[in-house]
């Protein structure tokens, strides 16, 4: 009888083992933006990649441009809660939890995509522990196009911006072109094009890549390429689900994110000039070179908003601010 117990107990570890070996896992992961972002390209990389590499034990399922109903604000909370187990959040609406998701959104302090992920690293280590707080792991950071002025004419002058209604992604962008006469408000991407077309916009702070998905050239004339800074995206995990995964699992889901966010610094460059060229074609005028004096009052704008940041994020910000700027190739 002892002996029948001992099989009994033994074949229900094994069966337990197995069980836990072959863990299903479903996961749907938000995105404000649209799927024609390289975010959304990273996004179904990473689904492709833990789909061959777990043979189907994990699926993630991509939701785009908002159709879960989470704009990038309340993406933080919903992973945080577990509304949704994963999401790519454009990481400056997240400013009002805490200022480091405004650091890719400094202005003209990186501007161009080497800069701006060293400025990342500098901090990456204050957004995990942000993050954790939040019950969440951050599985990568990827940049967008450096952010530009979509508007109905040339921005030649500083007088250009008097009175433009602009849309910007944050409190930074929102304070420093208020500083230059634009009435700059924050807009979620989700209602950008609905602003835009009825007039409640003139002009929209993005990136390149957003404005052609958003097929910007119908509703504005000329791409202002005043490389403000290079934004952000992270993606992260709910802790609750990262620990249900096996060890395997965890390390496949870890080591796969590393891999996609490698690519995406890596084509970045490239894919921007790519959306440059697509504008064009679109009959979007391309304005890449500014007045001397523009360039010297937009920097000192942004002085402003650097000033802004620090003052909310103290002595942790002056220590990423300097070991950015150590960081910089001499």
């Amino acid at each position: 009888m002892k002996k029948v117990s001992k099989t009994i107990i033994g074949l229900a570890l094994m069966l337990s083992a197995v069980a836990v070996q072959a863990k299903l896992v479903r996961w749907d992961m938000a995105n404000e933006y649209g799927d024609k972002t390289p975010h959304a390209d990273g996004d179904r990389m990473f689904a492709k990649l833990l789909e061959e590499r777990t043979n189907g034990d994990i699926k993630v399922t991509s939701h785009f441009g908002a159709s879960l109903g989470f704009r990038s604000k309340d993406q933080l909370d919903a992973v945080g809660d577990g509304a949704v187990p994963l999401a790519n959040t454009l990481a400056g609406p997240l400013a009002g939890i805490h200022p480091i998701f405004q650091l890719s959104g400094l202005p003209f302090v990186a501007r161009d995509f080497g800069h701006a992920r060293l400025l990342h690293n500098a901090g990456r280590k204050i957004y995990e522990e942000v993050l954790a707080k939040h019950n969440q792991t951050l599985l990568w950071a990827s940049p967008w196009s450096s952010t530009a002025i979509w508007a109905k004419k040339a921005l030649k002058d500083a007088s250009d911006l008097n009175g433009l209604k602009m849309r910007t992604y944050d409190e930074l962008g929102t304070v420093t072109f208020k500083e230059l006469g634009a009435v700059a408000m924050q807009v979620s991407w989700a209602d950008v094009v609905s602003q835009l077309s009825t007039g409640g916009l003139d002009a929209v702070l993005t990136s390149v890549e957003a404005g052609n998905g958003a097929q910007f050239h119908e509703l504005v004339s000329h791409y202002n390429a005043i490389k403000f800074g290079v934004p952000v995206s992270i993606v992260t995990v709910n802790n609750d689900a990262l620990k249900s995964l096996t060890p395997q699992q965890r390390k496949i889901v870890l080591d796969t994110a590393k891999e996609v966010e490698e690519y995406l610094w890596s084509v970045v460059a490239e894919r921007s000039t790519e959306n440059i060229q697509l504008a064009r074609k679109n009959g979007v005028e391309i304005i890449d070179s500014f007045d001397p004096e523009f360039e010297a009052a937009m920097a000192r704008a942004g002085e402003i908003g650097v000033k802004t940041w620090l003052q909310r994020a103290g002595k942790t910000g002056e220590i990423i601010l300097n070991d950015y700027k150590a960081s910089l190739p001499k």
